[in-house]
């Protein structure tokens, strides 16, 4: 008992630290983020070709302080992937994206971390389910890149840019590296596990086309 009431004082302390440092300061508005480019993206990779998409004002809005490169790749022979990349030092900016997920009305499902291939990175996967007249899946591969290497919690991500700002006051480039491919609501389960198993594939191959590029982004930031 005493060791537990010991540990719930060190992390009432903790708490009243960081809340103390919030009030005396406060970090500037982050600035434009600018680190990345479309170049740093291929537009073809692996026998895909990929093609720039419009982003709507309320994600540019949402997304203020970052850079987005938003791609829809498409391989010969049909099977497609939607990349997005963005970059910020933003808490805000870099938000978890199952919320944006369920607030377009889909149901999250198998939702778990996996390596992805080839790579000791951590990635998180989850299948996004739409229900109605026509049914349909959402497979998702996402994770986070930050100095350390990949993160594939939100909550982490959230607590990463938190005390960098409160107890450096620096700014900490974080990347958030998302792919996506439709698969219909009456695919069988094989049917499914062979496009996510393409969908690693293409991630795979993605990453290690940016890969290097922004490890060297965030290692000398």
């Amino acid at each position: 008992m005493p060791e537990i009431r010991r540990a719930g004082y060190f992390l009432i302390a903790i708490l009243a630290i960081a809340a103390v440092l919030s009030f005396v300061w406060k970090p500037p508005a982050a600035a434009k983020f600018r680190s990345i480019s479309e170049n740093l993206v291929p537009f073809k990779i692996d026998g895909y070709s990929g093609r720039t998409e419009t982003v709507s004002k309320s994600t540019l809005e949402a997304l203020e302080t970052a850079q987005l490169i938003d791609r829809q790749y498409v391989a010969d022979d049909g099977f497609r992937v939607a990349f997005a990349l963005i970059g910020g030092t933003d808490r805000d900016a870099l938000h978890d994206p199952r919320s944006c997920l369920i607030g377009t009305g889909g149901v999250i499902n198998n939702d778990r971390v996996e390596m992805l291939p080839g790579y000791r990175l951590n990635v998180r996967s989850c299948d996004v389910v739409y229900s109605g007249e026509d049914p349909s899946i959402a497979d998702i591969v996402y994770f986070y890149f930050a100095k350390d290497g990949s993160v594939a919690s939100a909550t982490d991500i959230r607590m990463r840019l938190l005390s960098s700002a409160l107890l450096f006051r620096r700014a900490e480039p974080i990347y958030f590296v998302r792919f996506m491919t439709p698969v219909s609501g009456n695919a069988t389960s094989e049917d499914r596990q062979a496009s996510h198993a393409r969908l690693l594939a293409f991630a795979s191959r993605m990453w290690g086309a940016v890969g290097p590029m922004l490890a060297r982004k965030v290692n000398h930031s």
